[in-house]
Order: structure tokens, then sequence, then C-alpha cells
């Protein structure tokens, strides 16, 4: 997962691309936990806060080109 910085770099497209790919791993995630093949768990939760995250800057960045 890339940094707040790098991400803040991105344009929406990019960061969009970003909310796509981290959805899939959190699907895979998922279906490793049901399944009893997931070692560390933490991982999808990691994974939630990181699509969050990349969620509240594409929001930002729409703001501004409002402004």
């Amino acid at each position: 997962m890339k940094t707040l910085s790098e991400l803040r770099d991105l344009t929406v497209e990019a960061l969009t691309q970003e909310v796509l790919s981290l959805r899939r791993m959190q699907f895979d995630q998922r279906m490793l936990r049901a399944n009893g093949a997931l070692d560390k768990t933490d991982k999808v939760r990691k994974t939630k806060k990181a699509i969050a995250r990349v969620k509240t800057i594409i929001t930002e960045k729409g703001g501004e080109s409002h402004e």
C-alpha cells in the first residue's frame, strides 16, 4: 500500500484505479479468511482503512476543482 504523500500526488483517475485494486485485494482477503487460509487477519482491516483514505483524498480533490 502506498503512503499518504504518494496518494496525494496521484490524479483522481489514478486514485480511482487504486480503489479498484484495493477492493479486489479486500475481496481476495475475505475469501481467504472465510476458508481459514488467511494468516494475518489484520490485513482485512488495514485494507479497509486504505480504501477509506483513498476515497477521502478523491473527495478532497473533487472539492478543489469546484472552487
